[in-house]
């Protein structure tokens, strides 16, 4: 699970990669890159289901995601420091 206080910043985060992995598509990146990026975003979700608390796994994997693909660096900040409001 991604606790309660940290919950807000882990949606902002997932949104940010949805966001990114479409535009990937629309800018007609190599196939097999866009793969690769969903294979690693597509843990996340389980992390916030999780019944243990996986705050550092997701996090450690947001880092991981930003340092194969720049672009996606902000995730990273989404999570740590999201927005007020959504």
């Amino acid at each position: 699970m991604i606790p309660a206080s940290e919950l807000r910043g882990a949606m902002h985060a997932l949104q940010f990669l949805t966001v990114r992995a479409r535009a990937m598509v629309y800018d007609r990146q190599d196939h097999e890159a866009i793969a690769e990026f969903l294979d690693r975003v597509e843990t996340l979700p389980f992390y916030v289901g999780a019944t243990a608390d996986m705050s550092e796994e997701f996090r450690r994997d947001l880092r991981e995601i930003a340092e194969r693909f720049p672009i996606c660096a902000s995730a990273l900040c989404a999570f740590e420091h999201p927005p007020e409001q959504w």
